[in-house]
């Protein structure tokens, strides 16, 4: 179900939508943008997600902890508006959630909604270097599995320092923060503040995005991502009763010729494709020959090569016993 707060974020691009637009996320691709934002799609609604609803049970602790151990003073919401030179704070109810959006004053296609604003910098107390910050910082609270406590060993990730980068791009403050919880056991706090060529080459590619693709209503290219098959399946759901498009003329001469590109490195990359599983086929073979009955065989190298019988049970199949193999 759409909320004012969500209405309002479609109709720009907010923190989360910055790593998904540069392509370096695979939660989310350009096309999936695009289409979110130009309607054809309803972005997926993950409030019923465990996970997701862990992020959100938690967020109000990360917050609360990440300030006492930076001994920094968490800026109550009324006050946002005095510390962002550059962003204009508005606050939505999203279903029965405050939520509070700053939009920017410098892009008027950009507005963000970060989980905290600290009134001012203080050096973390656990690091013997770090370089002095100025004014107050925008904060992101985060609640990630176990499997993040490596990625997350010395800084935040790439997409969340993109995030943060385009919270402080539209509230024109200088730095951010993180305080994320790792597996529910561990917490992390960095410190981020990107360069201003960094922001200004961030603001240049969102904009240009935004412009060519959103305004102009101009698909990006799609991915290679099972995102983008899902999403032009939405978008194209049936075949329908239409005359065939007709790529001749002068109007089509580009798309033509790059449509003659497209099938013609579609054609190749098949035959390539013919050809690797071909060769595949034949070595596997030549290892199920060298294994011969034996359950394992091993490399001189130090590869474990796995042959057990799989048996397959009778469901609207006929039953049948195989062996498979695997490598280690």
């Amino acid at each position: 179900m759409s909320s004012p707060w969500l209405e309002a974020r479609r109709g720009g691009i907010t923190g989360t939508d910055a790593a998904a637009i540069l392509g370096l996320t695979s939660f989310r691709t350009p096309l999936e943008v695009w289409a979110e934002k130009t309607g054809r799609i309803v972005p997926d609604d993950l409030g019923g997600i465990e996970r997701i609803q862990w992020g959100n049970l938690l967020e109000p602790v990360v917050i609360a902890e990440t300030n006492r151990r930076t001994g920094r003073e968490l800026l109550e919401l009324e006050r946002w508006s005095d510390a962002m030179p550059h962003g204009r704070l508005e606050a939505f109810d999203h279903h029965g959630e405050k939520k509070a959006m700053i939009f920017s004053a410098r892009f008027p296609w950009l507005r963000v909604t970060p989980d905290f604003v600290q009134a001012s910098w203080r050096p973390l107390p656990w690091l013997a270097e770090q370089r002095q910050l100025d004014g107050p910082g925008i904060g992101e609270a985060k609640a990630l599995g176990s499997h993040a406590r490596k990625e997350w060993r010395t800084g935040a990730t790439l997409q969340y320092n993109l995030q943060v980068a385009t919270n402080i791009l539209a509230a024109g403050l200088a730095w951010g923060t993180f305080g994320a919880l790792i597996g529910g056991q561990t917490l992390r706090i960095f410190d981020y503040a990107p360069k201003p060529q960094v922001l200004e080459g961030l603001a240049i590619r969102l904009e240009r995005f935004w412009l060519e693709h959103i305004v102009a209503d101009v698909q990006p290219a799609a991915s290679a991502s099972e995102r983008d098959t899902r999403v032009l399946e939405k978008l194209y759901p049936e075949r329908k009763h239409e005359a065939a498009l007709n790529l001749e003329g002068k109007q089509w001469d580009i798309f033509a010729r790059d449509i003659v590109r497209i099938d013609q490195e579609r054609s190749a990359l098949r035959k390539q494709e013919r050809e690797l599983a071909a060769r595949q086929a034949r070595v596997e073979n030549q290892l199920r020959q060298a294994i011969g009955s034996a359950p394992t065989a091993q490399t001189e190298g130090g590869v474990v090569f796995d042959f057990p019988t799989v048996r397959a049970d009778a469901y609207t199949v006929k039953a049948k016993t195989y062996r498979k193999l695997r490598r280690r």
